[in-house]
């Protein structure tokens, strides 16, 4: 006999016959891990592989290999696909070990648990809300709710002043909602006053405008918030590098007087105190 195919021996005398085998080289393993997640294959060193990618190693058949799954933020580990469909582990979304007895294909599966809610909310500075996730509208007007889960929910928009059209709106999440938006109509508290930041918002990255002139402004660096201003809440600095941006704009260009005023509480005696309130031409 020879080759690889069936031997048939015919024992008419005393014979000695020999089957040899050579380990089977090559991708003996494929990992397969989709967006959402990681996966660390070791065999007494851990490698990575993912999100989003096809890992093949060489190891020798026999060899034990232990997979471990780790899901990113707003996702979770579903559990392990074999092919062949021969492992212990098949389903299980805790750690794996098993022996390489053949050639597999690994599938490390994770499902989506969060998603997002965008739109415009027709106005900057208006408190988003959908369930127990809140945001307010960036200095454009939009807005992205993130951290949502899957579900159906009653998104409202308020901000004072102003009234929302729709009132609310019926959003089901799972996958993401994106162009959700509102139509705001406010009324002028007073149409000399072309920006009033109460800095009340306590969260986020905008400073709303009541005066509703639309000038909102985007907390830069460092800049935070707390509940212990003077009428409210307030806007923190940490005096190195931290301010409010708002874009400039026709109400914010008058050719007449401006009148500024502001509340600031200094946390620190300081020799001397830089600029409140600065007015520039960001090209120069």
């Amino acid at each position: 006999c020879a080759g690889t195919g069936t031997c048939t021996v015919n024992v008419n005398q005393a014979k000695t016959v020999t089957a040899t085998f050579t380990q089977q080289s090559g991708n003996n393993l494929t990992v397969n891990v989709g967006e959402g997640g990681s996966v660390t294959v070791s065999t007494g060193y851990g490698m990575s592989c993912g999100p989003s990618a096809t890992c093949s190693y060489d190891f020798p058949l026999g060899t034990w290999v232990l997979v471990s799954a780790s899901a990113t933020a707003g996702w979770s580990f579903n559990g392990w696909d074999f092919t062949p469909n021969s492992s212990t582990c098949e389903g299980q979304t805790s750690d794996c070990n098993f022996q390489l007895s053949q050639v597999t294909s690994l599938v490390a599966n994770f499902t989506r648990t969060s998603f997002f809610i965008s739109g415009s909310a027709g106005t900057c500075g208006a408190h988003i809300t959908a369930g127990s996730v809140s945001t307010y509208s960036a200095p454009d007007g939009t807005y992205t709710l993130s951290g949502v889960s899957a579900g159906t929910y009653s998104v409202v928009a308020q901000k004072d002043g102003c009234t929302f059209s729709p009132s609310s709106r019926s959003v089901t999440v799972g996958p993401d909602a994106t162009g959700k938006n509102f139509t705001a109509t406010c009324t002028l508290v007073d149409a000399s006053l072309v920006g009033w930041w109460k800095g009340d918002e306590g969260a986020g990255t905008t400073a709303g405008d009541a005066s509703n002139y639309g000038n909102c402004g985007s907390l830069v660096n460092h800049t935070g918030w707390t509940p212990s201003g003077h009428t409210g809440g307030a806007l923190t600095f940490d005096g190195n590098d931290d301010y409010v941006s708002v874009p400039s704009s026709a109400s914010l260009s008058p050719t007449a007087g401006l009148t500024v005023a502001a509340w600031v509480k200094l946390n620190d005696t300081v020799a001397s105190v830089g600029p409140i309130v600065a007015k520039q031409n960001a090209a120069t």
